[in-house]
C-alpha cells in the first residue's frame, strides 16, 4: 500500500502543478493520460478488471483530451461534465459491466459517492504508512502531528502581519526578503487544491480496490399495458403518414401557403420534429416491455420508417433555413443531433424484431463515437468557412455573429479583414482584433496549457500590430 500511496501524492502534486494558474489545454491530456494509465495498472494488478471492453471508453477520453490542446470552443465547457461520466462508465463497464439504463446509473452514482465513505479508511492506511515509514512510537507521532499543525498556522500569521504592519516587518527584514516574490494566497490554494485532490482520488483508490462490489443489474422494469401500446401506436402510425404526406409535399414540391416564406416555413418546426423524434424512439423502447405480437412488430416497425422521414423533414428544413440565414453553433449541434438519431434507428429496428438485444450498448457507442468525432473537429471553423463561402456567393454576411471571441476561427476572419471590399466588414473587424488582442496582451504562454488554435491567434495579433 505504501508505493500505491506514493503514486496517489505524486498524481496529486501532478494535478495542482498542471491546472493551479492556468487555462485548459495540453494539461487536460497530460492529466488524464497518466490517470488513466494509473487506474488500469492499479485494476488489473488486483485482478478487479472483470471486462476488457469496458477499457475502450478510454479512446474517447483521450480523443476528448486531445480537443483541448487543438482547439478552443464550446466543447471545452461541456468536456468538464463529459469526461468524469466517461471515466465512471470506464470504471463501471470494466469492473461490472451492466446492460440496462437502470444499472448503469445505480452504479455510477455508487462509483460517485460511496468513495466518500472511505476517506476515514484513506487516512487510517496514510497514518499507518507514514508510522511505518518513520518507525516512531505513539508519543513522538502526537508530537510530529501536532508540528505538522502548528507550522503552517505560524508561518500564515507571522506573513500577514509582517504585510500589515512596516515596524513589524522591520524585525523580519530578513525573512521577509525571502518572501519578496512570494504570493501566499496563491501558496494557500495550492496547498487546499493537493489536500482536496489528495483526499478525493485517495479515496476513490480504496472504494475501487476494497469497497467495490459487483451488484447485479435491477430486474425492475416499466410495466405498460399491452393494449394501451398498441393502440397508441396505431393512431401515431396513422398521424405520422398523414404529417409526412404534408412534409413530402410542402418541402420537396415547394407546396406552402400563400404570404409563407418558404425558408420561414422550413424554420418554424425542425426543433419540435426533433423533439417528436425522440420521443418515438422512447416510445418503441417502452414498447419492447409490453407483451409483444406481430402486430406490435410490425407497428413498432412502421413508426421507425415514420420517424426516419420526419427526422429527414427536420434535416431539410434546416438545410434550406441555412441557406437563407447562414450557419450558426446551434444549428450545427441540431444537424450532429438529427444524424445521431438517425443511427439509432437501426439497432432500435435490430431491437424490435431480436430479443435480448442489448440496445443500451449499441446506444453509447453510436453516441460517444459521435461526440468524440465532433469534438476532433473545429466547429467554429466550420461555421466561419461556410458564411464566408455563402457570403462570397451571395453577399450576405452576419459578421457580429462570427466575431466570437473564440481562437480557432482568428486565421479565417483575419484573412476576410485583408481581402474584404466591404468597409463595414473591414472596420468591424478592425475593431474587433483591437479588442480580442487587448484582453490577450503580456499574457505569458507556458507548454502547460499550450493550445494550437490560441497560439495560432496570438500569431495572428502579432501580424495585426505589425499592419496597423
Amino acid at each position: 500500500m505504501s508505493n500505491l500511496l506514493l503514486y496517489i501524492i505524486f498524481i496529486a502534486i501532478y494535478f495542482v502543478a498542471l491546472f493551479f494558474g492556468y487555462k485548459l489545454g495540453a494539461n487536460v491530456l497530460l492529466f488524464n493520460v497518466v490517470v488513466l494509465l494509473f487506474l488500469i495498472i492499479m485494476l488489473f494488478k488486483k485482478k478487479k478488471i472483470t471486462n476488457k471492453w469496458g477499457l475502450l471508453f478510454g479512446i474517447p477520453i483521450i480523443m476528448l483530451s486531445i480537443s483541448y490542446l487543438l482547439y478552443a470552443n464550446i466543447f471545452q465547457l461541456f468536456n468538464i461534465i463529459v469526461l468524469p461520466i466517461l471515466f465512471t462508465l470506464l470504471l463501471v463497464y470494466s469492473m461490472s459491466p451492466s446492460y440496462s439504463l437502470v444499472g448503469i446509473i445505480e452504479k455510477g452514482v455508487r462509483v460517485i459517492f460511496e468513495p466518500f465513505g472511505f476517506i476515514g479508511r484513506f487516512y487510517t492506511v496514510v497514518s499507518s504508512s507514514f508510522s511505518k515509514l518513520l518507525k516512531i512510537d505513539k508519543a513522538k507521532k502526537k508530537k510530529i502531528i501536532s508540528y505538522i499543525i502548528i507550522i503552517p498556522i505560524v508561518v500564515i500569521i507571522l506573513l500577514l502581519l509582517i504585510s500589515a504592519d512596516t515596524e513589524f516587518k522591520n524585525l523580519f527584514s530578513g525573512i521577509s526578503n525571502l518572501f519578496k516574490d512570494f504570493n501566499l494566497v496563491h501558496l494557500i490554494f495550492r496547498i487546499i487544491s493537493f489536500i482536496i485532490f489528495f483526499t478525493w482520488f485517495g479515496a476513490v483508490c480504496n472504494y475501487l480496490l476494497f469497497g467495490f462490489k459487483k451488484f447485479e443489474d435491477s430486474e425492475a422494469r416499466l410495466r405498460v399495458d399491452s393494449d394501451t401500446m398498441k393502440r397508441l401506436l396505431i393512431i401515431l402510425n396513422i398521424i405520422y403518414v398523414v404529417f409526412d404526406i404534408i412534409q413530402i409535399r410542402s418541402l420537396l414540391l415547394h407546396h406552402v401557403g400563400d404570404g409563407i416564406i418558404y425558408s420561414e416555413y422550413a424554420r418554424s418546426g425542425f426543433f419540435q420534429l426533433m423533439v417528436i423524434s425522440v420521443i418515438n424512439i422512447s416510445i418503441l423502447l417502452i414498447t419492447k416491455h409490453c407483451k409483444e405480437d406481430i402486430i406490435h412488430r410490425h407497428m413498432s416497425l412502421l413508426m421507425v420508417l415514420l420517424t426516419f422521414i420526419i427526422i429527414c423533414s427536420s434535416i431539410y428544413r434546416m438545410y434550406m433555413y441555412d441557406m437563407a440565414y447562414g450557419y450558426t453553433v446551434l444549428r450545427l449541434l441540431v444537424y450532429i443531433t438529427l444524424v445521431t438519431e438517425l443511427l439509432l434507428l437501426i439497432p432500435t429496428i435490430i431491437y424490435i424484431y431480436k430479443d435480448k438485444f442489448k440496445i443500451l450498448k449499441y446506444y453509447l457507442i453510436i453516441i460517444i463515437s459521435i461526440y468524440s468525432i465532433v469534438n476532433m473537429v473545429s466547429i467554429d471553423r466550420v461555421i466561419a468557412k461556410t458564411n464566408i463561402e455563402r457570403y462570397n456567393n451571395t453577399g450576405k454576411l452576419d459578421i457580429d455573429y462570427l466575431e466570437n471571441y473564440q481562437f480557432d476561427n482568428t486565421d479565417i476572419l483575419y484573412n476576410l479583414y485583408k481581402n474584404t471590399d466591404d468597409k463595414e466588414i473591414k472596420e468591424s473587424l478592425e475593431d474587433y482584433f483591437y479588442v480580442f488582442r487587448s484582453s490577450y496582451r503580456d499574457k505569458k504562454k507556458s507548454i502547460i496549457d499550450y493550445n494550437v488554435s490560441r497560439d495560432r491567434g496570438q500569431k495572428i495579433f502579432d501580424k495585426f500590430d505589425k499592419e496597423s
